[in-house]
């Protein structure tokens, strides 16, 4: 149901839903959420696909006026050395240092998870058989860093810096045009700060499309990794036979687990903070505490009537869409929703948080205790804000330093292994009809 409520001359509808009451079809919606409809977009954006495949830098000049109001040439698409210089004189010094202490944190998260890695291993698995496997950084990686309403900085210093630490050795960054034709300062101090000095212009599909296929100017990549529109989404979709495009991050969503012990004010705000990034966001507040739950109910419209535009009509609009209040029948119940919703950002606001994420399987993060603000996740407590999204925390991580590794397997078979496995290896080969496999096995010159 959703929970009407007047005030200030706003009719603020707030979803508000007993678990245990909704039908299939509103619980699969809520599972579905905001991007689960990428195939809608394919048909919209295949001729962007194929104008950057076969026109490369032109096309980018086109669709960089049609879509960022920016007129660029082709010589301007990648960021000259002047923008970078301008950039660090534009940028406020207490700016600069912020990106460079959140940054900081990032770097020495992903230094653990380095330290954490085996590199390379070979374990002797049975008498004679040898198997293991290394890895090795990705070639070529692009990170596409969105901008338009807002600018992100923090996606930058996020993605750039594992990416280096990896050892890609060839980073790009692809980001939309200003209407000026400029790049936002404070993305190139953070790429410059991280190591990465190749940053192109170019926005959504178009964007993806370029680092697929390449173009004069745009290098073509391995790795496509960012946060991405549906439009970007899409063609991330559409390319992956081409490129590989990374855990499937599209809009902002949070779900928040919690129960009496929780502050009711910093309920309220930490709902409202991830639900900021746009009206394609979700937002969920989950527990079995109906005394919190109605006191969320009854106190976030006076919440949002207090925010600037557009974050008040955004959110507004979202809590009567994407976002709901979900009352459950106990907190294991809780618990399973949360698990059933996979989530990307899950906040646990309950009497033992610890224990509690423990019982949650499904969520590219999680955040406990009363101090940890997805708006501190984001940008400074050091784990990666890039996370998967609508539902597909279910088989996807979170991005790590992993990502910009691959693995290769190693084998070996001594000749004692050889002959041990030999006969079980023909059975099985037999059995599937493989003739030259067997002759390969059978047939074999003995060397010592």
């Amino acid at each position: 149901m959703a929970f009407i409520l007047c005030l200030k001359g706003i009719d603020m509808n707030i979803n508000y839903f007993i678990w245990d009451d909704l039908d299939e079809k509103t619980k699969h919606r809520l599972m579905r959420r905001v991007h689960g409809d990428a195939f809608s977009v394919f048909e919209r954006i295949q001729p962007i696909i194929g104008d950057i495949r076969f026109n490369g830098d032109a096309a980018l000049v086109t669709y960089a006026l049609k879509h960022n109001k920016a007129e660029i040439t082709k010589d301007q698409i990648q960021v000259s050395e002047d923008e970078f210089a301008a950039a660090r004189h534009l940028l406020d010094e207490d700016v600069m240092k912020a990106i460079i202490e959140c940054a900081g944190n990032v770097r020495a998260f992903h230094q653990e998870q380095l330290q954490h890695i085996e590199k390379e291993w070979m374990a002797e698995i049975s008498p004679g058989i040898l198997a293991g496997e290394k890895l090795t950084p990705i070639a070529s990686v692009g990170i596409y860093v969105p901008s338009g309403t807002h600018n992100y900085p923090s996606n930058t210093y996020m993605l750039a810096m594992p990416a280096i630490m990896a050892g890609v050795s060839d980073v790009i960054i692809v980001t939309p045009p200003r209407p000026d034709g400029s790049v936002d300062p404070a993305v190139l101090f953070a790429a410059e700060y991280c190591g990465v000095k190749k940053v192109y212009k170019a926005s959504g599909a178009q964007a993806i499309a370029a680092m697929a296929y390449g173009t004069q100017t745009i290098p073509k990549v391995d790795k496509v990794v960012g946060q991405l529109g549906p439009f970007g989404t899409a063609a991330k979709l559409m390319l992956g036979n081409i490129i590989d495009s990374g855990a499937p991050c599209g809009s902002n969503e949070v779900g928040i687990l919690c129960d009496h012990a929780a502050d009711r004010h910093n309920l309220l705000l930490d709902l409202m903070c991830e639900l900021e990034h746009g009206a394609d966001s979700s937002g969920y507040l989950i527990t079995h505490d109906e005394t919190i739950a109605e006191y969320v109910k009854l106190n976030l419209p006076s919440y949002i009537t207090e925010l600037p535009m557009p974050q008040r009509e955004d959110i507004h609009k979202i809590m009567e869409t994407n976002g709901a209040i979900i009352l459950t029948k106990s907190l294991e119940q809780s618990i399973e929703v949360c698990n059933d919703m996979a989530l990307g950002r899950v906040i646990v606001r309950t009497e033992s948080s610890a224990d509690v994420a423990a019982h949650i399987f499904n969520a590219g993060e999680i955040l406990l205790g009363e101090y940890t603000s997805s708006a501190l996740s984001g940008y400074a407590l050091g784990v990666n804000h890039t996370i998967p999204t609508s539902g597909m925390a279910k088989s996807h991580s979170t991005t790590s330093i992993l990502d910009f590794f691959k693995r290769t397997s190693i084998g070996r078979a001594t000749k004692a292994g050889f002959e041990g496995i030999k006969a079980s290896a023909i059975k099985v080969v037999e059995y599937e009809g493989f003739e030259v496999h067997k002759n390969a096995l059978d047939k074999r010159h003995h060397n010592d």
